[in-house]
C-alpha cells in the first residue's frame, strides 16, 4: 500500500475558532495527509490530536522555544526531528506573517513553502505593521526573503492578487 505524502499546514496559533476555512481546506485534501503545525495550541477548533504538532508544549521551556523560533528562526532540535520523521512534501502557511515565520522551518526541512494571502495580509500598510503584532514586524523584516524563497503564493481572490502584484 502506498502512503500519501504529508503537507504541513502552518499557523502560528493552532487553530482559532474563526479559521474553519483552514481546517476544511486541509481535511478536503485527497492526495496529501495534512498535519497541523504551529507555535502553540489555542482554544478553538478541535484538530486531530495525532496530526497536530506545536512547538510550545508548555512551561518555561516551551515559551523559550516559541520565542526563539518566532524572533530568530531558531527552533528546537526535537521539533525539527518530529517533523522530519513525517517526510513532508511541503509547508502551506496561511497568511503572509505566518509564511514569514514558517520560512526558516521550510529551509531547515528543505521543503517548498506555499503561502496563501487571505486579505489583510495583502492590504496591510507598513506603518501599521511596524506598530502592530510582533508577527507583522517579523513579516516586514523577512518579506523580501519570503518573496525570493517561497515557491508559490496563492491569493484568495482576484482583488487580493491585484493588490499583491502592485
Amino acid at each position: 500500500m502506498l502512503h500519501k505524502p504529508v503537507v504541513l499546514i502552518y499557523r502560528n496559533n493552532l487553530l482559532p475558532a474563526s479559521e474553519t476555512f483552514v481546517q476544511k481546506q486541509a481535511e478536503a485534501l485527497r492526495d496529501f495527509i495534512p498535519y497541523y503545525v504551529g507555535s502553540r495550541l489555542v482554544q478553538g477548533l478541535q484538530l486531530p490530536q495525532e496530526r497536530r504538532i506545536a512547538l510550545n508544549q508548555g512551561g518555561l521551556l516551551g515559551l523559550t522555544n516559541e520565542l526563539s523560533y518566532k524572533l530568530w528562526g531558531k527552533t528546537s532540535v526535537d521539533f525539527v526531528r518530529s517533523l522530519q520523521r513525517l517526510h513532508p512534501a511541503l509547508i502551506h502557511a496561511h497568511f503572509a506573517p505566518d509564511g514569514a515565520i514558517a520560512l526558516p522551518l521550510a529551509q531547515c526541512l528543505q521543503v517548498p513553502l506555499v503561502v496563501t494571502f487571505h486579505g489583510y495580509d495583502a492590504t496591510m500598510h507598513d506603518k501599521y505593521a511596524k506598530a502592530s503584532f510582533w508577527s507583522h514586524r517579523v513579516y516586514l523584516r523577512r518579506r523580501e526573503v519570503l518573496k525570493q524563497k517561497a515557491r508559490l503564493f496563492i491569493a484568495v481572490s482576484e482583488s487580493i492578487k491585484q493588490k499583491l502584484l502592485e
